[in-house]
This record gives structure tokens, sequence and C-alpha cells, in this order.
């Protein structure tokens, strides 16, 4: 979840290459979750996987409000999965190149 949030943060500070970048750590970390399926084209279908795939796909169009609300959409739905799966969706700290300690 914190890469989701550091992609927001780039966003509101105008830096989609960043936030580009944080979502496909992301989307790479989504995978490796367990309780979290992922659906033919390697994200999961619906939910938090295609809610990346949007905001990179708005980020691709210059459309920052839908990126930041697909990634709104995406935490929230890695929320529901905790919830559900009874597991903790978040991205392993070793895959956000250490930076376990930024807020």
């Amino acid at each position: 979840m914190e890469l989701l949030r550091s992609a927001d943060r780039a966003l509101e500070s105008s830096n989609p290459g960043l936030a580009n970048e944080q979502l496909e750590r992301a989307a790479t970390a989504l995978l490796n979750q367990p309780g979290i399926e992922a659906g033919r084209d390697g994200v999961r279908s619906i939910g938090p996987g295609q809610a990346i795939n949007e905001a990179r796909a708005a980020l691709a169009r210059n459309d920052i409000p839908a990126a930041r609300r697909s990634i709104r959409e995406a935490l929230a739905g890695i929320r529901q999965a905790d919830g559900v799966t009874g597991t903790e969706a978040r991205p392993d700290p070793q895959a956000q190149g250490g930076s376990a300690g930024t807020r």
C-alpha cells in the first residue's frame, strides 16, 4: 500500500514519472501477495490490479485526476482484500528498494 500512497504523493507533487514507476512496483508487489489472485494478464482482472492498470492508463493520457481516483480505488481494494483474506496485502519493503522508513 505504501507504493500506492507514494504514487499519489508523486502526482500531488507534479511528478508523473515517479508515480508511474511506483505504480509499476505496486502491480508487481500485488502479484506476490498471498490471497490476491492474478488474472490472465498477470494482474487481477478486477479490484486492485485493474485499478492500478487504470491509473497507469490515465497517466498515459495525462489525466491526473483519473489516475488519483484509480489509486484510491486500488487502496480500497487492497484494504478490502486484507479483511477478506485475513492477510496483509502490503508490498514487501525489500521490493520498495529498502525504503521501509518512508512515510
